[in-house]
């Protein structure tokens, strides 16, 4: 199982990672063009499903994107991504990744797809796994981590 656990971690925490890295540049993939070319990472999911229900809330969050949104988006994939990559801070890191896929959830309501199991479900499952399994500890750096940085401060969250 940690072998599993330690690839979902992985390929889980690229896909954060590859959302900051396609935003920053804006590599083609989800943004045609890139932070670092003046255009708002968050314009995306904060309009994406604005004409009604909760999505409505992110539009008027901050008028369409941009400001202290972006930077609070921008560092928190980073972060999230590097740390269940890394296999650090893995458990604060899949939090952060909950409350992300439960925002971009909200911000797509309904999903046309499936309106009530889509993709970010499914992500938020499986980081709820990463969570309770330790994966940071198997094949990442959370071992380490953890005799280095969690000696009693708050190991349930920090750990690997």
């Amino acid at each position: 199982m940690a072998v599993f656990w330690a690839a979902a971690r992985v390929i889980v925490g690229f896909v954060f990672l590859w959302s900051f890295l396609d935003k920053l540049f804006g590599l083609g993939f989800s943004a045609t063009a890139g932070w670092l070319d003046g255009r708002s990472p968050t314009s995306g999911f904060l309009q994406h499903g604005a004409s009604n229900g909760p999505g409505v809330f992110f539009r008027d969050l901050t008028g369409g994107g941009g400001g202290w949104l972006d930077w609070v988006f921008m560092i928190t994939m980073a972060a999230v991504g590097l740390g269940l990559v890394l296999g650090i801070m893995t458990r604060l890191a899949a939090l952060g990744g909950i409350v992300w896929m439960g925002l971009f959830y909200l911000s797509t309501y309904a999903p046309t797809d499936n309106p009530v199991v889509d993709i970010h479900v499914v992500v938020v499952l499986v980081l709820v796994g990463i969570m309770l399994s330790g994966a940071g500890r198997a094949y990442g750096l959370g071992r380490w981590w953890e005799s280095r940085w969690t000696s009693g401060r708050a190991p349930w969250l920090l750990g690997g």
